[in-house]
């Protein structure tokens, strides 16, 4: 009798071992499907672009995102935004963000949100912000807050969805 607990507790074990847990807030079933983002890229704003009052250049994201046919989402979003002070300095603005919505769009692209963290980069104390991104093979478009910015196109790297 002994040995057979010690069998099932070790065949528990294993089994704990290899499968991987359900995200939370992550519907189980198998009708979920999971589409990845992952990407690590930069991109040059138009001329004439601006966040909050300062003229931005490009930008140097990267995004680790699992969206979930639920409507769920799972993982992060950086982006570094490069701009000038009025006195001619490079000024760095990022958002740094958790993703806990998502969904793929008719057209390919996919659309995620969370919550994150807005440094002006500036001195001044970094702002919870929530954030919005729509992201395709060729760019993204981020709206931070309600401020929205134009499509970033990739000029290098990539962005992967699948």
């Amino acid at each position: 009798m002994k040995v057979r607990r010690l069998g099932a507790v070790a065949a528990l074990t294993l089994l704990i071992a290899i499968v991987p847990p359900q995200p939370s807030g992550v519907a189980t079933g198998t009708d979920v499907t999971e589409t990845q983002i992952s990407a690590a890229a930069i991109g040059y704003f138009d001329s004439g672009t601006s966040f909050n009052g300062v003229p931005i250049q490009s930008a140097t994201f990267g995004i680790g995102v699992i969206v979930y046919s639920d409507g769920s989402g799972l993982g992060n979003f950086e982006i570094k935004l490069t701009g000038t002070t009025p006195l001619n300095q490079e000024q760095n603005i990022t958002v740094v963000g958790n993703v806990n919505a998502g969904t793929v769009n008719v057209d390919g692209s996919v659309t995620f949100s969370g919550n994150g963290t807005l440094d002006m980069g500036d001195g001044s104390l970094p702002l919870a912000v929530p954030f919005a991104v729509i992201v395709t093979a060729n760019g993204l478009q981020l709206t931070v807050g309600t401020s929205a910015l134009p499509t970033l196109p990739v000029s290098d790297g990539s962005i992967f969805i699948g």
